[in-house]
């Protein structure tokens, strides 16, 4: 196991003997992945994971949230230094 490893499993270790697993919702129930029937079975936990942190599933043409901002912050910079031109 690399250090890496060792250092989540300790610390996921700590958190289980601080209860910090107990009481979360649905606990005890399966995952419904019913709606993730095309995505493999070895993928869905990690669609779900990624869907929870706001990053679009591929194939799905959204952009992720970080591009997003990138072109937001791009479109300010353009009417920004156009403004300051005619001033």
């Amino acid at each position: 196991m690399d250090a890496f490893a060792a250092i989540a499993e300790r610390r996921i270790r700590e958190a289980l003997e601080a209860g910090a697993f107990k009481d979360l919702p649905g606990a005890g129930r399966p995952l419904d992945f019913s709606r993730d029937r095309r995505v493999p079975r070895e993928l869905r936990a990690v669609y779900r994971v990624l869907e929870n942190a706001g990053v679009p599933a591929p194939g799905s043409g959204a952009a992720p949230r970080g591009a997003q901002l990138a072109g937001v912050a791009s479109d300010h910079q353009g009417r920004g230094s156009a403004e300051g031109e005619g001033a």
